[in-house]
């Protein structure tokens, strides 16, 4: 909005218009100006003549504010500290003295001197107020500062007395540090102790196991087996396979004993002595070899059905029999079958309970 004046409709004039109205006139101070229009009056207001006569009004008023306000801060007496510094108030003149290092120092002077007093012989051993007050600012300063560097050196000699001590503590350490590597040494015997109690148990009472290699070699697949793979999947079938075969054996016979179900640590008979299958590098191979005895079998159903590739039914379960016995799409696929088939025949080959 506008800065005007107020339009002042008391003034009136004299003459009339035919109506026999009086007609009111609106005037603006600032500029002398005076109409009976109401419109010609806001529109006077927004003419820059008129702007500028206002910017001027209150430009002076602040002047005159503004040196009012110098006057009363010439006026006003400022807080001055002892060490010189001006301050407007007494609140922060006192603030200030919490801090001030003069104002302190000071202060003890006056404590001490007032302590002094109050002792007998104190006219004997202290000396006159006048060669007290003579004493600089600065030396005093220097005497703290001097004190402030003397605790310092205290602190420096309390610590180069203390460097025995990490001696008794790289004691401890080493002690600790034993402790620790003994633990460790004596988890390595409990491993060695049970690969040893392992060994010895398979080669007293498994001596006369068969080998893997003629384990799997005397596996023979059949049509039932092809099926049973088509209907429940490559790692139930194959994992029936070795389970038939396993059964028909003694737990003495048996190629193949798991020491731990849960990490499928396996040993495995080959060449006719009981070792660890690292990796189950050759449980695999067995696995894998069995699996191709399957798709081998799958020559002696297409024999039986000669004209499945024209048979729709036919064609769908060789397709279906065709993807059981392949292990997987991929790699991926392929590795989590042969993890399964491992676990079943870890249950199966348990050797746990015999060594306890």
């Amino acid at each position: 909005m506008f800065p005007y004046n107020k339009m002042k409709k008391t003034e009136k004039t004299e003459k009339k218009n035919k109506t026999g109205k009086s007609k009111v006139k609106y005037s603006c101070e600032s500029c002398y100006y005076i109409t009976t229009n109401k419109t010609d009056y806001f529109r006077h207001l927004k003419t820059k003549k008129h702007l500028k006569q206002i910017s001027r009004k209150q430009n002076a008023n602040k002047i005159f504010f503004n040196t009012e306000k110098t006057k009363k801060n010439a006026n006003t007496i400022l807080e001055i500290c002892k060490c010189g510094k001006n301050f407007k108030t007494r609140g922060g003149l006192w603030k200030h003295q919490q801090k001030c290092n003069i104002e302190i120092i000071l202060h003890q002077k006056s404590v001490s001197k007032k302590c002094f007093q109050m002792l007998p012989n104190a006219s004997m051993t202290l000396t006159p107020s006048t060669t007290e007050n003579t004493i600089p600012i600065d030396e005093e300063l220097k005497h703290l500062q001097l004190q402030k560097a003397k605790l310092e050196v205290t602190k420096l000699q309390k610590e180069i007395e203390n460097l025995d001590k990490p001696q008794t503590s790289t004691k401890s350490l080493t002690n600790e540090l034993v402790e620790t590597i003994g633990k460790i040494a004596g988890n390595n015997n409990c491993n060695n102790t049970n690969n040893i109690s392992i060994n010895m148990y398979l080669n007293e009472n498994c001596k006369n196991a068969m080998n893997l290699e003629d384990f799997v070699r005397n596996i023979s697949v059949s049509l039932q087996d092809l099926d049973y793979s088509k209907q429940n999947g490559y790692a139930k079938g194959i994992t029936n396979i070795f389970m038939k075969k396993l059964a028909d054996l003694e737990p003495t016979k048996r190629p193949i004993h798991c020491s731990d179900t849960k990490r499928l640590r396996f040993y495995v008979k080959d060449a006719n002595k009981w070792e660890k299958d690292k990796n189950n590098i050759k449980l695999t191979s067995s696995i894998k070899s069995v699996g191709m005895e399957q798709v081998k079998k799958m020559s002696e159903w297409e024999k039986y059905h000669p004209n499945y590739m024209s048979n729709p039914k036919e064609l769908k379960v060789w397709q279906t029999m065709l993807e059981s016995v392949s292990g997987g799409i991929n790699q991926g696929e392929i590795s989590k079958n042969e993890h399964k088939i491992k676990k079943e025949l870890g249950k199966a080959v348990d050797i746990k309970e015999e060594l306890n």
